[in-house]
C-alpha cells in the first residue's frame, strides 16, 4: 500500500513537454503578429512617403508653364531623356504681379541611390527623400495622345509623374498627371529669371 500520493519522472517530464509546446506557439503566435504588425507599418510608411513627394511636387509644378515668353526666349518645362530629372518654371508674386520666374528642378542623386534632389533657384539643392526607389516624369505630348514627350505642348499642358517608394523591404509605386495652370499668360519684360548657371545642377 502506497503511504503518499506524488508524481513520477516520467509525468513530470511530460507536463514540461506540454508546457513547453504551449509556449512555443505562443511565443511563434506572437513573432508572427509582429511580423505583420512591422510590414503593415513599413507599407504604410512607404504610402504615406510616395503621397507626400506627389502632393509636393504637384503643388509647385502646377504654378509653371508649358512656355512662359520673355524677351524672345521661353522657359517651359522639360524633361530629361532618362525621365528622372525635371526642370520647370514658377511665379513669383509681387503686388499681384509675376515679378520673377525661379527655375525648379527635381532629379535623383547619382551619387546616392534612392535620394531625390530639388533645387530652387540660386538655393542649395535640398533632399526630398531618401526612399525613392525610381521616379519618371513625362509631358504632355500634342493632343495627350500620351504622356512620354520631353517638354509639354500647348494644347496638352500636363506632366505625368510616376513614383515608387521604398522602405525597409516594402514598396509603394503611385502614378498621376498634373495640370498645369498658367499656359498662354504673358509676362511683362521686367520680369526676372532666377536660375542656376548652366551645367551647375
Amino acid at each position: 500500500m502506497k503511504s503518499g500520493k506524488g508524481y513520477g519522472l516520467t509525468e513530470l517530464i511530460v507536463a514540461a513537454a506540454i508546457i513547453c509546446a504551449v509556449l512555443a506557439v505562443a511565443f511563434a503566435g506572437l513573432l508572427g503578429s509582429n511580423r505583420s504588425w512591422r510590414t503593415g507599418r513599413n507599407k504604410l510608411v512607404c504610402r504615406q512617403e510616395a503621397r507626400k513627394i506627389v502632393d509636393n511636387l504637384a503643388r509647385t509644378l502646377r504654378g509653371s508653364s508649358p512656355e512662359w515668353s520673355l524677351g524672345g526666349s521661353t522657359y517651359g518645362i522639360s524633361v530629361s531623356e532618362s525621365g528622372s530629372r525635371i526642370d520647370f518654371y514658377v511665379p513669383q508674386m509681387e503686388n499681384g504681379e509675376i515679378a520673377s520666374l525661379i527655375k525648379v528642378t527635381y532629379k535623383l542623386d547619382q551619387e546616392h541611390p534612392g535620394r531625390l534632389l530639388v533645387k530652387r533657384g540660386v538655393e542649395a539643392a535640398a533632399v526630398v527623400s531618401d526612399s525613392v526607389e525610381s521616379i519618371n516624369f513625362g509631358g504632355g505630348c500634342s493632343g495627350c495622345s500620351s504622356h512620354t514627350c520631353g517638354t509639354v505642348a500647348q494644347n496638352c499642358p500636363s506632366v505625368k509623374v510616376a513614383l515608387t517608394a521604398a522602405d525597409s523591404g516594402e514598396e509603394f509605386s503611385i502614378s498621376t498627371q498634373i495640370a498645369v495652370r498658367n499656359y498662354e499668360q504673358s509676362l511683362s519684360s521686367e520680369v526676372v529669371v532666377e536660375e542656376p548657371e548652366a551645367g551647375e545642377f
